[in-house]
């Protein structure tokens, strides 16, 4: 279940009105999604009819499950932050409908449903809710899915993965990919500690959970660039896991076609 690929059917078009929707509590919003890299030359798609979410036209799953009819995922498949979100929907069995927009020139529905124009957005179309920001989408998509992905009885360890790699690894890889010898230390540093959280193959074990799904986008860069050294084993290993699991194929791109997280 938890690494089954979802169906895809090309929807009807969704008729939600941007007014009646709602937003999530911007107290608990993470910032876990940074500024977005400088513009593709590919165009950006037309806007959605007037009074329609940018639901409408799009590609939507055709399972069952209840829990998942409405919701909506705004993204940029390059984009690290989204990609996360959408292995996390993925992962989670729930239907859902993929939405992808260029972000420059930023879309004028996509500035209503986020106003700093960043992706990903989830957008639940039956109860009329926003939520922006990946880490939170995470949490919403699975708390929906069930306690699969949830991490059990380990919230602390959870909690305490994702923090380290929020606040410390995306600051020092960047510094790492960005200054090379200079910045090694660090981030060699946080790899560390990361590799002796890991119960293995996954952070908790045999179940993978949304601290590997936070951490996936993040450390795929690190890993294809060979900027994760053959000493840290746990990790490595815990890569071999992701990287064959269906759901993250499905999200993952090349080398060279993605973006970082600055």
């Amino acid at each position: 279940f938890g690494s089954s690929l979802a169906q895809v059917r090309v929807a009807k078009p969704l008729t939600v009105s941007l007014q009646r929707l709602r937003f999530a509590n911007p107290s608990t919003i993470s910032p876990s999604t940074l500024p977005l890299p400088p513009p593709s030359p590919s165009p950006s798609p037309p806007l959605p009819p007037a009074g329609l979410t940018p639901a409408a036209s799009m590609a939507t799953d055709a399972g069952s499950d209840k829990n998942g009819k409405g919701l909506v995922l705004v993204t940029n498949k390059m984009c690290p932050f989204a990609q996360r979100a959408w292995f996390c929907f993925e992962e989670s069995g729930l239907p859902y409908t993929l939405r992808e927009c260029q972000i420059y020139p930023k879309p004028k529905w996509l500035l209503e449903l986020n106003p700093s124009g960043k992706v990903p957005v989830l957008i639940d179309e039956v109860e009329n809710i926003v939520t922006p920001e990946s880490e939170n989408i995470v949490d919403a998509i699975a708390a929906r899915a069930g306690p699969h992905l949830q991490g059990g009885s380990n919230t602390d360890l959870v909690a305490r993965w994702r923090k380290l790699v929020g606040q410390e690894l995306l600051p020092v890889g960047q510094d790492a990919k960005l200054s090379g010898k200079r910045g090694i230390v660090a981030l060699n540093a946080t790899l560390s500690r990361l590799e002796k959280m890991i119960e293995g193959p996954f952070v908790l074990g045999e179940q993978l959970s949304v601290a590997d799904i936070s951490a996936a986008p993040m450390l795929q860069r690190l890993f294809e660039e060979d900027m994760v050294p053959k000493d840290f084993a746990k990790l490595h290993g815990w890569w071999a896991a992701i990287s064959e699991r269906p759901a993250f194929q499905k999200t993952k791109l090349e080398p060279g076609e993605y973006w970082w997280w600055w």
